[in-house]
């Protein structure tokens, strides 16, 4: 009867360890769409001069490399 015990303890640790490795997987992912959605409407907003183009484009880079961090963190969960 004890390893029937321990035997369903082990498996439900498994269980909630993977939940909520998919749980911050999926956090990460809502992270990633809403970035996304932050490059989409950047894109496609009006520049006003070369200041602005330029300021913008570092804007749209950085939001760049938020993204691909966050891609390599989801992949490493």
């Amino acid at each position: 009867m004890k390893w029937l015990s321990r035997l369903k303890k082990h498996s439900t640790s498994d269980v909630t360890a993977r939940q909520s490795k998919n749980k911050t997987v999926r956090q990460i992912q809502n992270e990633i769409e809403k970035l996304r959605d932050d490059y989409s409407k950047m894109e496609l907003r009006p520049c006003r001069g070369d200041t602005d183009l330029a300021e913008r484009d570092r804007e749209l880079e950085m939001l760049k490399e938020e993204m691909y961090s966050l891609e390599r963190e989801k992949e490493k969960v």
